[in-house]
């Protein structure tokens, strides 16, 4: 059985979770872009994987989906255990302040991203150690699912070099945002890494997929509806990084604040703005196994971090 919500056709086990829309602001705010319709803007949550609800989000035709329980609750706890006693997990640093296992190209050089991405890949899959695989799972789940659409997953591509699968990170920034407003369009466009085939495929929705680890109350997810452009990135300072966004240039956009769970897996169109809310709980953490996708043509979608 089919239902309608929000004009958007979703099956019967798919639950909607809605906002109450705001006024959009007056052109006189310096954050400009464009925003999604009001069909588009929304989150859908489903029990397991929906290869239909991802490719939407791929597609651009949704904001985001949820797939609840992806994970189960003690694969969740050995990887938990596993990254905080991993090796070569380390501090990201201030501008960004987390704690990371695995290669990230945000404000790099190629050189330095692939160069990185050699060197962790081949103990990233000792975070799963003794319980399930999260990213072999994900992919034997998308396989077939690609397969019936003639498309296919891979890395994203430099010359010979390959893309990072994934990396686990747990943030530490303690202010009113445990993450800082930004979005992930901005950092995808940098003259630095011209040639690597992100910058193609950041013409379509960037989609950011994270598997909920651990969360504590207060670590939701708050999204906006404005993609910002490059005249509002000029103006703040923000051509390249997309990050932060100040927080009171953005209290007349429409926004949700999405409730995650260790478990979950969400995927959301990160060219909008985004941020996570800070733990209620200075004992409690947050961490998310993560990576990017993009369509780079209708029949490739790629991955990187």
């Amino acid at each position: 059985m089919i239902k309608l919500y929000s004009s958007i056709f979703i099956d019967e086990e798919y639950h909607m979770i809605t906002s109450i829309p705001k006024l959009k602001p007056e052109s006189n705010t310096i954050i400009s872009g464009r925003s999604f319709p009001s069909n588009v803007f929304s989150f859908v949550e489903a029990d397991g994987f929906q290869f239909d609800l991802l490719n939407d989000v791929l597609e651009g035709r949704l904001a985001g989906a949820i797939f609840r329980s992806a994970l189960p609750t003690e694969c969740c706890a050995q990887i938990s255990q596993n990254f905080y006693s991993h090796p070569n997990r380390y501090n990201r640093g201030r501008v960004v302040p987390a704690q990371y296992v695995g290669a990230f190209h945000y404000r790099k050089s190629l050189g330095e991203y692939f160069d990185e991405v050699s060197e962790t890949d081949p103990v990233l899959d000792t975070l799963f150690s003794g319980t399930c695989n999260v990213w072999q799972d994900f992919c034997q789940w998308l396989e077939p699912e690609l397969g019936s659409h003639q498309m296919n997953f891979r890395a994203a591509e430099y010359n010979d070099e390959k893309a990072g699968r994934y990396v686990m990170r747990s943030w530490m920034a303690n202010n009113e945002y445990s993450l800082l407003p930004h979005e992930d369009e901005a950092q995808c466009k940098v003259p630095e890494q011209n040639g690597f085939e992100i910058q193609e495929a950041a013409n379509n929705a960037v989609v950011a997929a994270n598997f909920c680890i651990e969360n504590g109350t207060g670590g939701s997810l708050h999204y906006w509806n404005i993609i910002p452009d490059d005249d509002c990135r000029r103006r703040l300072g923000l051509m390249g990084t997309g990050h932060p966004y100040p927080t009171e240039l953005l209290n007349d956009f429409e926004k949700q604040v999405i409730n995650i769970e260790p478990g979950d897996l969400y995927c959301f169109n990160g060219k909008a703005i985004h941020a996570v809310g800070t733990l209620q709980n200075q004992n409690d953490t947050r961490s998310t196994v993560s990576f990017l996708m993009a369509k780079l043509d209708d029949e490739t979608i790629i991955h990187w971090t």
